[in-house]
């Protein structure tokens, strides 16, 4: 999204994600400040203050943080506020990881019990042809 600063300098901004879990970090840019300008970071649905950056020399800003515990499922709006040059928004997806709450059912193990299955076969087969080769001797 785009804004118009006082001086009719856009200023914008971009988030480096659009959907994100709790935790998971997020990075947003923003361009078209005035440099040396203090400029805050806010994300809402519930609002969680980010942190205050000031504008380089070309009027350039980044905030990283991660997506707090508490916040819900759902689209979530990411503001920069600059003092003078005025505020731009965009927006994210936050997201579960979907899981069902099913239980565990043990199917990661298929792969290590059919393994340890053929390798009991080939040892049984071993002794077996071993012990029939004796008693033919």
């Amino acid at each position: 999204n785009a804004s118009s600063a006082a001086d009719g300098q856009q200023i914008s901004m971009e988030l480096e994600n659009d959907r994100l879990m709790v935790g998971q970090e997020q990075v947003a840019h923003g361009h078209g400040f005035q440099p040396g300008e203090s400029v805050t970071a806010t994300q809402y649905s519930t609002p969680y203050d980010i942190g205050t950056s000031v504008a380089d020399d070309n009027g350039d800003v980044t905030f990283t943080w991660s997506v707090p515990n508490g916040t819900e499922d759902g689209n979530h709006t990411v503001e920069l506020t600059g003092e003078t040059s005025g505020s731009v928004d965009a927006s994210f997806e936050v997201y579960s990881t979907g899981g069902g709450g099913l239980s565990p059912t043990g199917g990661d193990m298929a792969v290590p019990l059919g393994g340890l299955a053929i390798a009991m076969l080939l040892a049984g087969a071993g002794v077996w042809f071993v012990t029939r080769r004796r008693a033919n001797a």
